[in-house]
C-alpha cells in the first residue's frame, strides 16, 4: 500500500505565500495507493499541476475527511473531483461536516456519514473513523483520525491530524489495530509547554511521550515507521532542522511529495 503526501503544512501555510517563497508545504491533505483521499482541500490541484500528473485524482473513488475546517476542506475540490469522475465518488464524514456539501449540488457523489469507532469497509479498505481531539466541539461536529487497513496486503496506518494528545478509546483502536505505520501531526514543533494551542494539535515534545508509550505497550506493530504531517510554518525551523528534532525519536518528517510503502 502507498501513501503519497500530497500537503504536509499547518493552516498558516497559504498557497499565495508558498508561491512567494518559492516553496514549503501545502495544507496537508494524503492520496492512498490512487484511489482514496484523505482530505479534499484546496491545494491537491496545485500539486497535480506542479508535482504530480494531469488526471492524478481520476481514479479516487472515496474520500474520507478527517475535519471541515478550510485548510482540509474545500467545496471547490470536491465539485471538481466529482465533475472531471467518470465514476461515483463517495464522501465519508461525521454527520455535521457532511452538511457542508449541502450547500451546492454535486454530481456523481454519495455522502455517508460517520461515527468514531464504527468501521466501515469500501472494496479495497477496511477504515476506522477514531475520536481525534481538536476544536471543533462547540460545532457539534467530532472531528476524526482514522486507521486504515488495505485488505488485499493486510498492511495498515493511523492517520492522526488534526489532533492534541490521543485520546484513550482511539489508543484502544491503535492497539487493537496495530498498524505498520503512524502518522502523527507536529503542528507546533518544539513549543511545549504554555502554548495553549496543545489542547488541540501536537508538539514534538508530545510526540516523544506518546511515541514512547505506544513501543513500551506494543501498540503499533513491531515494523512500525512513524511520521509527521501538518506542520506549522511559523513553529518550525527548516525541514532538515524539524528531521534533526524527530530523528531521536526515530520519527520522520514527511514533505509535500513524499511516497512512503506501508
Amino acid at each position: 500500500m502507498k501513501l503519497l503526501f500530497l500537503g504536509t503544512g499547518a493552516a498558516d501555510w497559504a498557497l499565495q505565500l508558498f508561491e512567494q517563497l518559492g516553496g514549503g508545504r501545502r495544507f496537508s491533505s494524503a492520496l492512498v495507493n490512487d484511489d482514496l483521499l484523505i482530505d479534499p482541500g484546496p491545494h491537491i490541484y496545485d500539486y497535480q499541476d506542479k508535482l504530480g500528473t494531469p488526471g492524478m485524482f481520476g481514479n479516487v473513488r472515496n474520500i474520507i475527511l478527517t475535519h471541515s475546517h478550510g485548510d482540509h476542506f474545500n467545496l471547490g475540490t470536491v465539485e471538481r473531483l466529482c465533475r472531471e469522475a467518470d465514476h461515483k465518488i463517495t464522501f465519508y464524514a461525521d454527520p455535521v461536516a457532511l452538511e457542508k456539501l449541502a450547500e451546492k449540488q454535486i454530481d456523481n457523489l454519495e455522502k455517508v456519514p460517520l461515527t468514531a469507532a464504527h468501521g466501515f469497509a469500501t472494496e479495497k479498505y477496511e477504515i476506522m473513523p477514531c475520536r481525534s481531539n481538536h476544536d471543533l466541539f462547540f460545532t457539534g461536529e467530532q472531528t476524526l483520525n482514522y486507521i486504515v487497513r488495505e485488505k488485499e496486503s493486510g498492511r495498515s496506518f493511523f492517520y492522526g491530524a488534526d489532533s492534541g494528545w490521543i485520546v484513550y478509546d482511539t489508543w484502544l483502536l491503535i492497539k487493537k489495530a496495530r498498524p505498520n505505520a503512524v502518522i502523527f501531526e507536529a503542528t507546533l514543533g518544539t513549543q511545549f509547554p504554555g502554548d495553549d494551542r496543545v489542547f488541540g494539535h501536537t508538539s514534538i515534545p508530545m510526540i516523544a511521550i506518546m511515541l514512547e508509550t505506544m513501543r513500551k505497550q506494543h501498540g503499533p506493530s513491531d515494523d512500525c515507521k512513524y511520521y509527521t504531517t501538518h506542520m506549522a510554518r511559523t513553529l518550525h525551523g527548516t525541514h532538515e532542522e524539524t528531521a534533526r528534532d524527530l530523528a531521536p525519536l526515530g520519527a520522520v518528517p514527511a514533505y509535500d511529495g513524499m511516497s512512503i510503502e506501508i
